[in-house]
């Protein structure tokens, strides 16, 4: 997208599935140990342009 005359910004995003990955998560007071999930990525990029 642009901003303006200088300025322009892009906006991505990766979702990917991660089949390695642990977390634990808190039920009470047991912490339970869950298995793969889906992640999400955002990217923002910001960019100066001038011409000379």
């Amino acid at each position: 997208m642009v901003v303006n005359r200088y300025v322009k910004a892009t906006i991505g995003t990766h979702l990917i599935y991660d089949d390695d990955i642990k977390f634990k998560e808190e039920r009470g007071d047991a912490q339970v140990i869950k298995g793969p999930r889906v992640q999400l990525k955002q990217i923002l990029g910001v960019g100066i342009e001038f011409v000379f």
